[in-house]
């Protein structure tokens, strides 16, 4: 078995990280990044729901979602590197239900993970681009491939999971958490 792909025990805590977002992103916005004209306009759009659109690199998969996301993350997993062809995965959570889609996704079930729990990988059947995964565990979730979204503007990372399968030269912030393998609730 691999040493990754372990969405369920990642994302089983989504409730604690959703409870805890908007104290992490606050945090961030202090500590990470210097208030600019444009993050203060991003800040003052967080009090209602945005609209997110996005695709794959051909366009035959297009998407819009309905709500915030419940959190988001960076998983540094060697089956999300591989599947993403990079050093990491940027993931936001919805429900299935606030994303709509366009075009036929095509399916990968990555079997080979450390619980044994099959991730289902959708994607592009015409240009591979990754879109989003879905554990059995929480099959009303999504987990949505960020780089997809037509403005990546808006992402700050709630945590990392897998640090400890990390690429060497990626550094990570200290005021980020960091989770050597899956998060613990």
């Amino acid at each position: 078995m691999a040493s990754v792909g372990n969405l369920d025990l990642i994302f089983g805590f989504t409730s604690f990280f959703a409870a805890t977002s908007s104290m992490l992103r606050d945090l961030r916005i202090d500590i990470q990044k210097p208030q600019t004209e444009k993050s203060v306009k991003r800040e003052n759009k967080r009090g209602k729901a945005m609209k997110k659109t996005g695709g794959c690199l051909c366009g035959q998969i297009r998407y819009e979602t309905k709500a915030e996301p419940m959190m988001t993350g960076v998983c540094h997993c060697k089956n999300c590197q591989k599947q993403g062809g990079s050093a990491f995965s940027t993931l936001a959570a919805f429900q299935i239900i606030d994303i709509e889609f366009t075009g036929d996704l095509a399916l990968y079930e990555d079997s080979d993970t450390d619980t044994g729990s099959t991730v289902s990988r959708y994607f592009c059947g015409t240009c591979g681009s990754p879109i989003y995964s879905a554990i059995p565990s929480q099959p009303d979730m999504a987990y949505l491939k960020t780089g997809t979204l037509d403005d990546t503007d808006g992402f700050v990372a709630m945590f990392h999971c897998w640090s400890s399968t990390k690429q060497e030269w990626v550094e990570l912030s200290p005021d980020v958490p960091a989770f050597p393998q899956n998060p613990t609730g």
